[in-house]
């Protein structure tokens, strides 16, 4: 019989313990859930003119990414997030794509050099800008080992088209565009940029908003196809 009372007695601990874990839970989920409706994300009201990019000009929606050429994040997000996002909204004219120069100091001189071949390629042609980045993207090694150099930039820069080389080569060389990385880092750093990718839409960062033991921890996450994609139609309804 006391066997009994004790199985009963266990039963109804492990009842309560599991109905108590089972509240906490629900009210955790709901209280990120509405800590995300309630939080409004940082904001960069930024002049972009003047900045490589892809898609239509004139389309409504402005996606902005900040980018270090030696980042493996901004790689893997080149490679996994951005052809779904250029598929979905820019090819198909909602949407444009302007990329900011944000080498990180921490990466080393080689990133500032990266940095400036873009900027510095830029110059002469948008198209050539998109081509190089890309193709310094394939030769990305650690970020903490020097990779970029001038005689890996002068060799993918020759088989640019339409691409003046000796001008580029001497512009390179002279640090003609130095100014201008100069002003892409003061957009990052005005905008409160401090990791890459980081990823705007209409000036509004796409970030997730979670609850800890510590209190509230907003992150940056230019991987969260689902939250893209909520910014890219609230910011659609407006237009």
């Amino acid at each position: 019989m006391s066997n009994k009372k004790s199985f009963v007695f266990l039963l109804i601990i492990i009842l309560l313990v599991s109905g108590t874990f089972v509240f906490l839970y629900q009210y955790q989920s709901n209280k990120i859930t509405a800590n995300e409706n309630k939080h409004q994300p940082l904001k960069a009201s930024m002049n972009f003119e003047n900045h490589p990019y892809i898609g239509d000009k004139d389309a409504p929606i402005t996606l902005v990414e900040f980018f270090d050429i030696k980042c493996p994040t901004c790689m893997q997000w080149n490679k996994m997030i951005f052809p779904i996002i250029q598929k979905k909204y820019i090819d198909t004219h909602k949407a444009k794509i302007i990329f900011v120069n944000t080498p990180i100091p921490s990466h080393g001189k080689d990133s500032y050099l990266g940095s400036l071949a873009l900027e510095t390629i830029y110059q002469q042609d948008n198209e050539a800008f998109n081509e190089m980045m890309d193709q310094l993207y394939k030769y990305q090694k650690s970020p903490n080992k020097p990779w970029v150099t001038k005689q890996l930039i002068f060799s993918i820069a020759k088989n640019i088209k339409g691409v003046d080389f000796n001008q580029f080569k001497k512009d390179l060389n002279n640090k003609k565009f130095d100014g201008k990385l100069q002003e892409d880092i003061q957009i990052s750093k005005k905008a409160k940029i401090d990791s890459t990718p980081t990823l705007l839409i209409n000036n509004k960062r796409v970030e997730t908003v979670i609850n800890t033991e510590n209190g509230k921890k907003i992150m940056s996450n230019p991987f969260s196809l689902s939250k893209i994609n909520e910014m890219i139609n609230k910011e659609s309804k407006k237009n």
